[in-house]
């Protein structure tokens, strides 16, 4: 079992919990169990994150006392990374009627947000058209969604930045700010590989002595950003350029003949519109 899958367990169970899957009262009045056809179908042209959303649903369904004699079967059509056109059916199924509309908004929710990173990154990597320049996410995600966030970043072309404060050094204004200055911060730092953000040219100039593995250009302009950049690869030509924030889909293409070799943008997790995708009776 890989880890997104068990990932994508542990979310569906609480998610089942939180919505009472196994008290709809609406189905439980209006429904005589029975055997119904299903597909799940894109509304727009999406890349698709989830595919196996629904097995995993019905899957977990299935083991609570009340629908466990119910049956169902799904026919796998399309995969996480497809391009999927509007009013392409992404998958097709059959089973109990109560089994199905108890795990539909769910999976439906997880689908259509996963779905919404993916399509948004590839969006971003279309727009920038400069395969040198990596795409990549931050720590700007929902509360316990983050591990699938970034995989669903990864479905639509783009790259994960540290994923937790313990995977990679990462000094940030407010550790300069509270250290006093770049140079008294990167002293503590000696021997290390780090990351550090700079705000303004003469951070860079400070920076640039100790060599840091990747130097992030944060809120600067492309003048700014040009200048900074010429002046580390003459300087530190080892040191990878990151630059972030205030990029959004618009101002992407700006960006793209610039010397640099990673953009990391918050708007990839924390500002997604779900994609339209449908569960509908056939």
């Amino acid at each position: 079992m890989s880890e997104h899958t068990k990932l994508y367990q542990e979310i569906i169970k609480k998610s089942l919990i939180e919505d009472h899957f196994n008290n709809d009262i609406t189905s439980d009045c209006c429904i005589k169990d029975k055997n119904i056809n299903f597909k799940l179908t894109a509304k727009e042209d999406i890349i698709l994150c989830a595919a196996n959303i629904a097995q995993d649903t019905f899957d977990i369904i299935k083991k609570d006392k009340k629908f466990q004699d119910c049956s169902f079967t799904i026919s796998k059509i399309k995969k996480d990374g497809d391009q999927i056109k509007k009013g392409q059916i992404i998958c097709m199924g059959s089973g109990s009627a109560k089994l199905i509309l108890a795990g539909e908004r769910v999976l439906l929710n997880i689908m259509q947000h996963l779905s919404g990173i993916a399509t948004k990154t590839n969006k971003y990597i279309t727009k920038l058209n400069n395969a040198k320049i990596k795409i990549s996410d931050t720590r700007k995600t929902i509360p316990l969604l983050r591990n699938l966030q970034k995989y669903a970043v990864k479905i639509g072309g783009g790259f994960n930045h540290r994923k937790n404060l313990s995977q990679a050094i990462l000094i940030k204004d407010n550790h300069i700010a509270i250290c006093g200055d770049i140079t008294t911060t990167l002293k503590q730092f000696k021997n290390k590989i780090i990351e550090i953000e700079c705000d303004n040219i003469d951070q860079v100039k400070q920076a640039i002595p100790f060599n840091p593995q990747i130097i992030m250009l944060d809120n600067m302009n492309i003048d700014n950003i040009d200048k900074c950049t010429k002046l580390i690869r003459s300087n530190c030509p080892k040191t990878k350029i990151e630059i972030s924030g205030g990029i959004v889909i618009d101002n992407i293409e700006q960006y793209s003949n610039l010397d640099i070799d990673y953009i990391s943008i918050g708007d990839l997790t924390h500002s997604v519109k779900a994609c339209d995708i449908s569960l509908e009776i056939c």
